[in-house]
């Protein structure tokens, strides 16, 4: 009985003990045969994608040369990738372009919402001045004032004393505008009346132009008076050869006038003061208006002048042109 036990003891230990094996031996060849399997058959390699930062590059300099002839497509462009931008440089000029495209097609509202998150990305003095300048244009007086300081507080290189000058008037008219509600606008008569002798000292004594006017800027409350009152201003910087002044008037005139006469006094007036970006954005700007004056021979000297500014702007040494 006991030898019994003990047999049958030793055949269920040599079944487990094969069973073991065997098992051991399946495992082994499964997973021999999944290595020559995907030795044989390896997974398909990955196109590698362009970097986020090449794609940015691309869609932005597209974006880039079509801002001043297309701005709307400069939009469409632009915002279906918005979000998608994630180094901050190219989030602050997707913002800027965006920005700079409504303020073209007359959106000022719409252009305040850009800027606004542009300076949450790129705080520079540039970006509040540009801000101030759509908030004024736009007539939101408070938040004009509010950047209009900050940017006279910052160390921006281009801030002359002469600019600085300007700036503070404008601050200080608005000030006395939301603080004075006794501050009523001229009625119209006495707008033309202040416009016509204004008009009759622009070519003698640009300086008494200026003085004439200031004092009433925020009173004229007709657009067509206003925009007047602007060319007039600007003219008389330009006379006195204060061509970043100047540019200050001319940039807010063609936020309520765009006309190509005022484009084109604008190019021709940041081309003066050496500020050859600008010129030739609003000189391209003129070129594809519908302006009658724009005759083929004066289309060819403005277009060989955005020439010439081309290969001065890409040409780090000074090139003179013959």
């Amino acid at each position: 009985m006991d030898d019994t036990k003990k047999t049958t003891t030793k055949v269920w230990i040599t079944y487990g003990l094969v069973g073991f094996l065997l098992g051991a031996c399946l495992v082994s060849l499964s997973a021999v045969g999944l290595v020559a399997y995907e030795t044989a058959n390896p997974p398909p390699t990955q196109t590698p994608l362009p970097t986020p930062t090449i794609a940015a590059e691309a869609i932005l300099n597209e974006a880039n040369q079509n801002l001043y002839e297309n701005p709307l497509q400069v939009l469409e462009m632009l915002e279906p990738h918005l979000e998608e931008f994630t180094d901050t440089n190219d989030l602050a000029r997707a913002l800027w372009y965006m920005g700079s495209a409504e303020m073209q097609l007359g959106h000022n509202q719409l252009a305040t919402v850009y800027f606004e998150r542009l300076i949450q990305v790129s705080p520079t003095p540039e970006n509040y001045m540009i801000l101030a300048r759509i908030y004024d244009a736009a007539g939101d007086l408070e938040k004009a004032v509010g950047y209009y300081i900050i940017y006279l507080n910052s160390d921006d290189t281009l801030l002359t004393e002469d600019l600085r000058i300007m700036l503070q008037e404008r601050v200080d008219q608005i000030q006395l505008i939301l603080t004075d509600p006794s501050l009523t606008p001229i009625p119209s008569t006495a707008a033309q009346a202040i416009l016509t002798e204004a008009f009759q000292m622009l070519y003698e004594d640009p300086q008494q132009v200026l003085d004439i006017l200031e004092p009433h800027l925020e009173e004229f409350t007709d657009p067509d008076d206003l925009a007047t009152a602007l060319q007039y201003m600007g003219l008389a910087e330009l006379s006195l050869e204060h061509y970043q002044i100047a540019t200050v008037y001319f940039e807010r005139l063609i936020q309520i006038s765009p006309t190509p006469e005022n484009y084109a006094t604008l190019a021709r007036i940041y081309d003066a003061s050496g500020d050859l970006e600008k010129a030739i954005e609003y000189y391209v700007i003129y070129l594809n208006s519908d302006d009658p004056v724009l005759t083929e021979d004066m289309r060819a000297i403005l277009q060989e002048r955005i020439d010439q500014i081309q290969l001065i702007l890409m040409n780090p040494t000074p090139t003179v042109i013959p």
